[in-house]
């Protein structure tokens, strides 16, 4: 099967984490930050290659990543920089970005390449924050994600010849006669339904080999849409000579001539103005013989080279191939790429520029390319990192801006694409944000928050009181009709099994009138534990997993999904995308020291944290 357009997935390698340590040997008791930056990730390039003619390697590997940068380690050593992934492409691969249409690259010269997916950087080591006042900082940056992007590959064959005509004029049966491809012939129209390719032998003493493409036949409007030419119209864009084959045992083969003609035009007017060898076709039938004069008189008065000739018995073939190499470039020109070789578009946006908006669910979201990088190098379980992206937001004007877009109280903001995850103890916007991507991207009706009561692996001292957890939980969902709480756990005396949750779920949608189709969400740290749960596989029976990633815990290899669960690998989605890292435990910590949770909660949940003065040494439990 000729594959001339396919879309595909590619993933950069995420930049390595700084380090954050200290100098520790004898006779330096204070050694000092230490820490090193992380490597660079590795990118994803396409590289023509002249051995490639289609994309058919794209059917069925259609996801590519490359490796991430090694961690940056004690002793000011630099993490391994990761390797970048080069994907082949044919010549005259035209790559454009599939959200919004725009040209990344046009490949046409062998070698050529272009950098699709950029690699993310390494982040500082605390080696880098020290100060004369602050001596001994205990932060790091973490590593940037790596870009992550759907891609569309469009082919548009690099030929010196192209065959047009409208069905059944013989262009296959003259691709024959000229090459040795072997493309279907019968007496039918539209036998070619892929174009097929051929390579025009000269003679030993003559150093041009030109390649002659044919694309399956034209029928009026198709620069609309209509038959199959249209689809493989862009093949003949990059041709040096156009071939119009026309049926001269048709009933009218100057209107058949007038049909293609236009539709040249209509598709890129450019094309009628390449030079053009008109070939008219099956002389050895009567009609033709008698049409021809006619049909050459009107060739002449357009000033276009015309020969007559029978494809299928050989007859005219010498002098049309004689015709064609007049009209062919020198050997030199022949051996360079019929354009220039090829663009790569680079576009500069301003590092500091950012806009906020509101989305539908009343949250507000700020994208810029400096800020959302920041978002995503800040380890918020650290409170120096925590309190470095809230100076960041004020030196940036964010904070100034998002008070003049009318920000309220209880109104949850987000950066560009990241998500944070962690426990509902207290829940938080990465909670909120990661059911809204679940949601959109696995089609789910409605996200129910299930507030843990006893979980059988925690000690009930350990936890905020169920009242709170759900109070809290109720207030953050307040506002989005699609979120729902539950009080089924918290309710249930004694320890508490998800297998369980999940039977009593199905029982009350079943008793509702709806059939039970119901997706567990977990993050990757927690879904690892999964085999440890209590009575894991039942559990994946009765309900589909979506795995949310984490920072430092990837999605597990396909290989241990089907050997832990057989079977059941199809319950399994996995969430792309990177993940902020952040936990509950983080942030109960930071209100604890009396640091700013601001834009990590919701305001209600803020307000409700402070009012009950939960997390706070001497308060309710921390």
């Amino acid at each position: 099967m000729f594959l001339d357009r396919v879309t595909i997935w590619l993933r950069a390698g995420d930049g390595g984490d700084g380090a954050a340590t200290f100098r520790r040997e004898a006779h330096e008791p204070r050694g000092g930050p230490d820490g090193g930056d992380g490597g660079r990730g590795g990118s994803v390039l396409l590289r023509v290659h002249a051995g490639e003619t289609t994309l058919r390697d794209f059917q069925q590997k259609r996801h590519y990543k490359a490796t991430p940068g090694g961690r940056g380690e004690r002793a000011r050593r630099h993490g391994k920089s990761g390797e970048d992934l080069v994907i082949s492409v044919p010549p005259g691969t035209a790559v454009m970005d599939q959200v919004t249409g725009e040209l990344i690259a046009d490949l046409i010269a062998p070698g050529q390449e272009a950098v699709v997916a950029r690699g993310g950087r390494g982040g500082l080591g605390n080696k880098h924050f020290a100060t004369a006042t602050h001596q001994s900082p205990r932060h790091a940056l973490k590593g940037e994600p790596g870009d992550e992007r759907n891609v569309s590959l469009e082919l548009r064959l690099i030929a010196d010849v192209g065959l047009v005509g409208l069905p059944n004029a013989g262009k296959s049966t003259l691709l024959a006669a000229l090459t040795a491809a072997t493309p279907k012939i019968a007496d039918y129209p539209f036998t070619t339904l892929e174009p097929n390719l051929g390579v025009m032998d000269l003679g030993a003493e003559e150093p041009r080999q030109p390649t002659i493409a044919d694309v399956p036949g034209l029928i009026e409007g198709a620069s609309e849409g209509a038959g199959l030419g249209h689809a493989f119209l862009r093949h003949i864009e990059r041709t040096r000579v156009l071939v119009h084959v026309v049926d001269g045992s048709a009933a009218d083969p100057e209107a058949d001539f007038a049909i293609v003609r236009g539709e040249l035009l209509a598709h890129d007017p450019t094309l009628l103005a390449k030079p053009t060898l008109v070939a008219f076709n099956k002389l050895d039938r009567p009609e033709a013989v008698a049409g021809w004069a006619a049909f050459q008189r009107a060739r002449r008065r357009d000033r276009l080279a015309v020969v007559a000739l029978a494809a299928a018995t050989g007859e005219g073939i010498p002098a049309f191939r004689a015709a064609l190499v007049g009209l062919l470039p020198t050997a030199a020109d022949l051996a360079a790429p019929p354009e220039p070789a090829g663009v790569v578009v680079h576009r500069i946006e301003p590092a500091a520029a950012f806009s906020v908006t509101r989305e539908p669910d009343g949250a507000w979201r700020v994208v810029g390319p400096r800020i959302e990088r920041i978002a995503a190098q800040t380890d918020f379980a650290i409170d120096e990192s925590a309190d470095r992206f809230q100076r960041a937001l004020q030196r940036l004007g964010i904070d100034a801006e998002l008070r003049r877009a009318g920000v309220e109280p209880g109104d949850p903001v987000r950066f560009g694409r990241v998500d944070m995850g962690g426990t509902f103890d207290p829940i938080h916007v990465g909670h909120l944000a990661v059911a809204e991507e679940a949601r959109d991207g696995l089609g789910l009706e409605r996200i129910v928050f299930i507030p843990a009561g006893q979980p059988p692996h925690k000690s009930a001292a350990s936890l905020t009181s169920a009242a709170d957890r759900v109070a809290m939980v109720a207030l953050a969902i307040a506002d989005n009709p699609v979120f729902e709480l539950s009080r089924l756990e918290v309710d249930r005396p004694g320890p508490s099994f998800t297998v369980d949750t999940v039977a009593e779920l199905a029982r009350v949608d079943t008793a509702a009138g709806r059939t039970p189709d119901l997706t567990l969400i977990l993050s990757a740290e927690t879904f690892a534990d999964l085999p440890t749960w209590h009575e894991p596989t039942q559990l994946l029976r009765a309900v589909r997993v979506a795995v949310v990633p984490r920072e430092g815990y990837p999605a597990p290899d396909p290989s241990w999904l089907a050997r832990t669960f057989p079977g059941q690998e199809d319950r399994v989605d996995f969430l792309e995308g990177p993940r902020l890292g952040l936990s509950s435990t983080a942030l109960r910590k930071r209100v604890a020291s009396g640091r700013s949770i601001r834009y990590l909660v919701p305001d209600a949940v803020a307000g409700y944290i402070a009012e009950h003065r939960l997390y706070c040494t001497g308060g309710r439990p921390s």
